[in-house]
């Protein structure tokens, strides 16, 4: 939603990711987490090793050391099961006001 308000430059933002496996057996795999500035570059990128068992719902959570220069942000979850039937990568986005600008542009990393 980008009409959210906006963050404080430098904010340590902390929240949780909701990993669901609706599957019948365990997944594993890597989760990354990139923020986009407004020309696709990448200004912040973590990355998680996770493993869920069989229809369980876990919380993930994450510190996010925001930025210092004010504008739009796109931040992109990826999560890719490794070893499973299903290898899908599941993502997530979201924007992210950060600062004071007068007009807030967020990268798309799929255009299409």
């Amino acid at each position: 939603m980008k009409e959210a308000r906006a963050y404080i430059p430098m904010e340590q933002l902390g929240f949780n990711l909701i990993g669901i496996n609706d599957q019948n057996d365990a997944i594993k795999g890597e989760m990354i987490l990139k923020l986009y500035n407004h020309e696709g570059i990448v200004v912040a990128h973590q990355a998680k090793d996770i493993k869920m068992e069989p229809l369980d719902k876990q919380y993930i959570p994450v510190v996010l050391q925001l930025p210092a220069t004010p504008g739009g942000y796109t931040m992109v979850a990826e999560f890719t099961p490794k070893g499973s039937a299903s290898n899908k990568t599941v993502i997530s986005r979201r924007y992210l006001k950060i600062g004071q600008a007068g007009h807030y542009v967020f990268f798309d990393p799929d255009p299409n």
